[in-house]
């Protein structure tokens, strides 16, 4: 799922990961994240209040539609379906004799 889709702009998406290479400004958002369950990041009030309080932690403004977006976006990750871990023998392995 592409975050455009959701109609995140990906100027507020390369904001965000400019303000991230910022060290103190990281472990505040990993610690907003750290507390957060399964079920927090399928609570749409718990969700928008969490981004809120990264967007304050970074200094970076989000309009209210697209804080929606964010939102919708982050609640329609748990229906995607996770890909497949590559096995270490697929199907096609032939072992070489060394």
């Amino acid at each position: 799922m592409n975050f455009q889709q959701y109609g995140i702009s990906p100027q507020t998406v390369e904001r965000i990961k400019k303000k991230l290479q910022d060290p103190e400004a990281r472990k505040q958002v990993q610690h907003i994240f750290r507390q957060a369950t399964k079920a927090d990041l399928q609570n749409r009030a718990k969700v928008k209040s969490m981004f809120g309080s990264i967007a304050a932690a970074l200094g970076v403004k989000i309009a209210p539609r697209e804080m929606e977006n964010i939102v919708s976006f982050v609640i329609a990750q748990k229906n995607r379906s996770p890909q497949p871990a590559p096995s270490s023998q697929s199907a096609e392995y032939v072992p070489l004799n060394v």
